[in-house]
């Protein structure tokens, strides 16, 4: 079955499609179950026995730890150490590995990696038309999705097998899991899932990744961020141990010799805000929107110095109303 069957079914529930998003009229509260189409992600497919020696080279994750039960996130560098993608990796079998990241760098992520895939036996493909993403979060998803499924994760990152595809936990409190699946398995599950959760527009994902302090590489942001920008020293997508990859010296450099002078914070922002956007300080500009989200949440790379300001606001008028920390902290 294609994407296409998938798609109508969205369609049919009142969605539309701009762009990489899929919008719905959402008059769901805060306490509602969300059900949420990640269309604004894509995959990579690694098939071949040295896929784990393949990207423990390329990236800052430790492919060593992604086994059947367990995911890691990570990013792919620059040899400047600049992100030019961030991922969710994850092991479909003993042969293959899925990589989700978002889909605006899909194209531009494989064409690199594939330069080097050639020495390692290793085959990458997109698989964007192959899976699709969906999201459930809420108070009851953990129980939602156990009424669904056999078996499901029960902590951050861990994966579970299903049929066409895996479920993954986000969050440790179990309230966010996301479910990568073939279109036909998808299909079904939204059928399945949509009556017992609201239908909600994929921007809601953005918001609770915002929230989290977990953001991810888009094309708007690519080339532009060291790990650490963005957090991933303190979120545990980078591993300091796992020896060399792509990038490695500059971001060792930073972490070991160095304190970084860019950090990522959280935003409440009046107007609109877009990924890659500068942040002013007055007229000096301080730093850029990573990531924003419809409901006026936007996560922002700052200078430190500049943190404390009451000038910030972005390039194109829109003042921010509100900086606070990422729920771990940046100690």
């Amino acid at each position: 079955m294609s994407l296409s069957a998938f798609h109508d079914q969205l369609l049919s529930d009142g969605a539309r499609l701009e762009g990489d998003h899929c919008l719905f009229a959402d008059n769901a509260s805060e306490r509602h179950n969300r059900l949420v189409p990640l269309s604004q992600y894509g995959f990579i497919k690694a098939v071949g026995p040295d896929g784990q020696t393949f990207f423990q080279g390329q990236t800052t994750a430790d492919f060593r730890q992604v086994g059947a039960d367990q995911a890691r996130q990570g990013g792919y560098c620059s040899p400047k150490g600049r992100m030019l993608a961030s991922f969710t990796a994850a092991q479909l079998d003993d042969n293959t590995l899925l990589l989700q990241l978002r889909r605006d760098v899909v194209t531009d992520t494989l064409s690199v990696l594939s330069k080097y895939a050639v020495f390692s036996k290793v085959e990458l493909s997109e698989a964007t038309a192959e899976f699709v993403g969906i999201g459930l979060s809420g108070p009851d998803a953990s129980s939602i999705l156990r009424d669904l499924l056999d078996e499901t994760p029960q902590s951050t990152l861990e994966t579970r097998a299903v049929s066409g595809g895996l479920v993954l936990q986000c969050d440790s409190a179990g309230q966010g899991f996301e479910l990568w699946l073939s279109p036909e398995k998808a299909l079904e599950v939204w059928q399945a899932l949509k009556t017992k959760a609201q239908p909600t527009s994929s921007a809601h994902w953005d918001s609770l990744r915002i929230a989290a302090g977990d953001v991810p590489v888009c094309a708007a942001t690519r080339d532009e961020f060291l790990p650490q920008f963005l957090n991933y020293d303190l979120t545990g997508a980078v591993n300091f141990k796992k020896g060399c990859y792509t990038g490695q010296e500059v971001v060792a450099r930073l972490h070991f010799k160095g304190v970084p002078k860019r950090r990522l914070y959280l935003a409440r922002i009046e107007g609109e805000a877009r990924a890659g956007e500068a942040v002013l300080d007055g007229d000096k500009a301080v730093g850029m929107v990573a990531l924003s989200a419809e409901d006026g949440r936007a996560a922002l790379v700052l200078t430190t110095a500049s943190a404390e300001s009451d000038q910030l606001r972005l390039e194109q008028g829109s003042r921010i109303c509100e900086l606070s920390l990422p729920p771990y902290g940046l100690s």
